[in-house]
């Protein structure tokens, strides 16, 4: 575990607050359309579809797991700034 320290002025702390709350990557609009036919379910789908299905699952499973971890730095920093709300 690593402590760091960053003086901030209203502006900076926005914008970090900010940054912060955006996720370093995205589902492709291909995963994405693979995703919502998957929940619907494939008749028919091919071996080929199927590993497409399971790929965009693992990136949908990171981009969750991300989107977690970013969260609990965000109350952490909001914690240390005095329960800013941003």
């Amino acid at each position: 575990m690593k402590k760091i320290t960053l003086t901030l002025n209203k502006e900076q702390e926005e914008l970090l607050l900010k940054k912060l709350s955006k996720a370093t990557f995205r589902l492709t609009e291909k995963e994405i359309t693979l995703l919502k036919r998957d929940d619907k379910g494939f008749k028919n789908p091919s071996d080929w579809t199927l590993s497409l299905v399971k790929s965009a699952r693992e990136s949908e499973k990171k981009l969750q797991n991300e989107w977690r971890l970013n969260d609990s730095i965000i109350d952490q920093i909001k914690q240390q700034l005095g329960g800013n709300d941003g």
